[in-house]
């Protein structure tokens, strides 16, 4: 099983085509953030749309995972929505998507031994979440895992789509907003916390290098750029690995049968063979 993962592309679904086109897999996870640019104009958002809805939506290969900048247009609701909403971005998705368009949004995704989603879900917001459920005897955490975020997240799209103020996709402190912890589909990276036995894949918070978050066993976690973790990669056992992909979609991820792999978009390259390429050292080199 080979699962392409694609994070945040803000209007740029030509070059995301272009992975899409050129990379096998049996899957492709687009992680959110489909919308809102600096200088986007309708035009650009409508043809947005009209991608998701032919080449995305009703693809059954594929799973389009909700942004914080997606929530607002795809359930009209104005109180989720964020930097770069725009009304006139609004109408246009609207000519476009119908009811039918909108349902085949994801909040997130459980594949190959990982939980997707846009941002993440901490583990102090698993807490509240969970606290009234019972793990089954036998049951691992991320089966736990999706069957408490399955009941969250259809609660949570009645709620948008009743125009409600929805936790689950609020932002947190960190990122403005009035909730302690951010949602879903807003909780920033430097502030995401791990969920033992549940490996996240997520996007949200940009970053030059993806980076990686490792929940050791007996406690503790390290939280580095991948190039950095593979020079030094530990034999510790772990309790949970969790990645942020976001990287202005200069890098997309490929799991093969539940294994990691990171590509710069440019140039092919692994980022776990980076070491074998001569490349200058330079905070304007986004491959490493």
């Amino acid at each position: 099983m080979r699962t392409l993962v694609i994070a945040d592309i803000h209007l740029n679904f030509i070059r995301a085509q272009r992975v899409i086109d050129s990379v096998p897999h049996d899957k492709l996870v687009l992680t959110g953030d489909y919308f809102d640019a600096y200088g986007a104009t309708v035009t650009q958002t409508e043809n947005t749309a009209i991608w998701l809805k032919e080449n995305i939506l009703h693809n059954p290969k594929c799973v389009a995972l909700l942004g914080n900048h997606d929530t607002t247009y795809v359930f009209n609701n104005i109180n989720l929505a964020c930097s770069g909403y725009s009304p006139s971005y609004q109408e246009a998705i609207n000519k476009v998507f119908n009811d039918d368009d909108r349902a085949k949004f994801a909040v997130y995704h459980v594949d190959q031994g990982f939980a997707f989603s846009h941002a993440g879900l901490t583990n102090q917001l698993w807490k509240q979440l969970s606290s009234k459920f019972a793990k089954n005897e036998g049951e691992t955490n991320l089966a736990f895992f999706d069957d408490i975020m399955s009941l969250c997240a259809k609660d949570a799209i009645r709620d948008a789509k009743e125009g409600k103020h929805v936790g689950l996709f609020a932002a947190g402190w960190d990122r403005g907003g009035f909730n302690r912890d951010g949602g879903i589909n807003w909780v920033d990276w430097d502030n995401f916390s791990p969920i033992n036995g549940v490996n996240q894949i997520v996007s949200h918070s940009i970053r030059r290098i993806p980076q990686i978050l490792v929940q050791y066993k007996g406690g503790g976690y390290v939280k580095q750029d991948v190039t950095e973790y593979y020079k030094k990669n530990s034999n510790k056992e772990t309790l949970s690995i969790s990645y942020d992909l976001d990287t202005h979609l200069n890098h997309y991820g490929v799991i093969t049968d539940g294994v990691v792999d990171i590509f710069h978009l440019d140039t092919g390259i692994n980022l776990k063979d980076v070491e074998q390429y001569h490349i200058a050292h330079s905070e304007m080199n986004n491959l490493m």
